[in-house]
């Protein structure tokens, strides 16, 4: 500890991945850390992590690759601690902005000027414009340390990897000129050469990259130790190069990579996706992610079964949704390993009461996802981030109250889907750090029939039609009791649950949860099914190059119809005051007031604190953020009238739904 006691250290790009944890290790080790990015709400969560660690740290949101920022934010350095002595040249990007393929990988055709110019200006002239800054500084103190971030595709010609490559080989370069023509000053120059690690830039190529991991040979092949590492397993690396341990260490590329440079190039051209989409084939590639065999309760084989088949004679998936599906399905296989190693080793989990939850449910599109969003920002609940429902169990090595590693890969999924899928992130913006739905749990059984709305595969929805939905709420019931226990408990706090899946199955909803306080959100159906048909369809494209607009909307229509006559049906034969009816319409104007009324019903109280936070979500969480989006019935073969003729058990219920108009589209 206080290896770098007394010392100030700038370090770019530290809002997320490797920045953050190099940020968060070395200010935990004594130094007053600079963090500077583009984004102020990650530099926030940075610098959050540093005070709540005990430490020292300021945040400077700026673009490294422009001179005044850099300038700006040494000022503010040097103004803030009088002295800079490490600066870490860690800001980086895989491909520019404008650039929607997988990472950076494309050819020279596809690679226009300004994205070239992007990439080198982000990655290598930001490496340039702080040195230029800093090392005069340096110079009048008479020693300094610099440590810039450079990559094994510095040396390694990874195929259709250009500008990024070209950038690292830069970094690199540049730092042996610069040790070589400050070295005399008693200032250290070196390079990282950082490996594959789990991180928001690499998740971005995980497609690209879990072929090789889920191949037995070509995994040591190309990284001796077999596996991605860590940010902060390169972080601890950056903290022994930027201290005075590494005195006498200058002028040097030091890889940490896992030996990936003296593995075998990657090849990222085509070849099949791995695993196959059999369900053997599928069960193994997560064993052998693992280490683990135990899945304990068997029965999710029929149905993990009934939707790989599905998935390869009738879903129609392109090469980028063959491989995306099959990595989803291997993630939530080894999440149900690792879950039950855990039930093994503490059989305590079970005796977590999950107490009085708040369920927000309705149609899709009815404002049931800011409801339950603004609910979850207050401090008194608990809350299901999308990083907790892509990865329920801790990551190897993770150590309690430590999840950095699930938000960062979380993190990942993020950038991919806004970069490459943005229609999707219009629709249904998926961030890693807030709740979503816990379908996501509940596709882990396999038998869940979203999932068959996700891909067209009508024999796994028949298949699941056909099976009871218990054990599917007993899972999601023992999930909630696994992420509570991750969290010392619940400490009477009550999770606040979300998803228009939970519409068909009421009385088993509340038989699981007999204290709940359901929500049920109401919105004109000739708004709701073209819009949800807007966002399958959206989400249809992304693995398959084959959708037929007009399916979707059948698709659409006839799932939610009958889920819905099941509901009016059930509604008589559960408690009334454990469901609470509202209007979309009174979500989007006063969800203060809708608050207000959910947790008088389930005996809360809104807390100062709570109310702040609420207030916060409303003001930093404009409808339409990640874009807006249009449609028309007459797109998805639709009309007013068949929707209505559909609905009119629905109407006839709660005729309170049928609006006037159909403006407005926030879910």
């Amino acid at each position: 500890m206080n290896r770098l006691a007394g010392k100030v250290a700038v370090i770019t790009g530290a809002g997320t991945g490797l920045g953050r944890s190099a940020a968060v290790l070395f200010a935990r080790e004594g130094a007053a850390v600079v963090g500077c990015g583009r984004t102020e709400s990650t530099g926030a969560e940075t610098m959050r992590l540093i005070e709540v660690d005990g430490g020292v740290a300021s945040w400077v949101a700026g673009d490294v690759s422009r001179g005044e920022d850099v300038d700006r934010i040494v000022r503010t350095a040097v103004e803030r601690y009088g002295r800079i002595d490490i600066v870490v040249n860690n800001a980086g990007v895989l491909n520019s902005r404008r650039e929607t393929g997988a990472g950076s990988m494309g050819t020279t055709l596809e690679i226009r000027e300004d994205d070239w110019d992007e990439v080198l200006d982000v990655n290598l002239r930001s490496v340039f414009l702080m040195c230029r800054r800093v090392l005069p500084l340096m110079r009048e103190q008479a020693g300094g340390a610099i440590l810039n971030v450079a990559s094994t595709a510095a040396s390694q010609g990874y195929p259709n990897s250009h500008h990024y490559s070209a950038s690292k080989g830069g970094i690199s370069a540049l730092t042996k000129s610069l040790a070589v023509s400050y070295g005399a000053f008693n200032i250290r120059v070196n390079a990282l050469i950082a490996g594959g690690f789990e991180s928001p830039g690499v998740a971005e190529l995980m497609p690209l990259f879990k072929p090789l991991l889920d191949d037995p040979q070509m995994r040591y092949l190309w990284c001796p130790l077999g596996r991605l590492g860590t940010s902060d397993e390169l972080a601890k690396t950056m903290l022994f190069l930027c201290s005075d341990d590494a005195s006498y260490v200058h002028g040097a590329d030091i890889a940490c990579d896992g030996g990936q440079s003296i593995g075998a190039v990657p090849n990222f051209g085509p070849r099949p996706p791995a695993p196959p989409l059999f369900a053997e084939d599928l069960l193994d590639a997560a064993t052998m992610e693992t280490g683990l065999t135990d899945f304990g309760d068997r029965s999710f084989v029929e149905g993990l079964t009934v939707f790989a088949d599905a998935l390869r004679t009738e879903a129609g998936l392109s090469r980028i949704g063959h491989m995306l599906t099959a990595g989803d399905i291997v993630r939530m296989l080894t999440n149900r390993l690792r879950y039950q190693r855990d039930m093994g080793k503490h059989p305590e989990i079970h005796d977590e009461r999950i107490v009085a939850p708040i369920v927000v449910t309705g149609l899709p599109r009815t404002g049931t996802s800011k409801l339950q969003r603004m609910m979850a920002a207050d401090p008194g609940v608990q809350r299901l981030d999308v990083w907790r429902l892509l990865n329920p169990a801790p990551f190897p090595g993770e150590q309690p109250g430590a999840p950095q590693p699930r938000i960062n890969y979380a993190l990942g999924v993020e950038h991919q889907l806004a970069n490459q899928f943005p229609d999707f992130m219009a629709r249904h913006p998926t961030e890693a750090c807030e709740p979503d739905e816990e379908l996501l749990l509940m596709e882990m059984t396999f038998q869940s029939v979203v999932s068959s709305l996700r891909t067209r595969v009508p024999s796994f929805r028949e298949f699941v039609n056909t099976r009871s939905p218990e054990p599917m709420y007993a899972f999601i019931k023992e999930m909630l009791q696994y992420l509570q226990w991750q969290d010392d408990g619940g400490r009477g706090r009550p999770w606040i649950l979300k998803s228009p899946a939970h519409l068909g199955h009421i009385p088993l909803l509340l038989k699981t949860f007999p204290d709940a306080t359901v929500v049920h959100c109401h919105r004109d159906p000739r708004v709701i099914i073209p819009s949800f048909a807007s966002l399958l369809e959206a989400g249809r494209r992304m693995g398959s190059d084959d959708v037929d607009p007009h399916q979707v909307g059948i698709d659409t229509l006839e799932y939610w119809a009958a889920q819905m006559r099941r509901n009016v049906a059930d509604r008589d034969t559960v408690d009334p005051v454990r469901i609470i009816d509202v209007s979309y319409e009174r979500i989007r104007d006063d969800a203060i007031s809708v608050i207000a009324e959910v947790y008088a019903r389930a005996g809360r109280e809104i807390t100062p604190e709570a109310a702040a936070a609420f207030a916060e979500y409303e003001k930093r969480r404009p409808e339409g953020h990640f874009g807006g989006h249009n449609y028309t019935a007459e797109q998805f073969g639709l009309t007013d009238e068949r929707i209505y003729a559909e609905f009119a058990e629905y109407l006839q219920r709660f005729p309170e739904a049928r609006s006037k108009t159909s403006a407005g589209l926030a879910t």
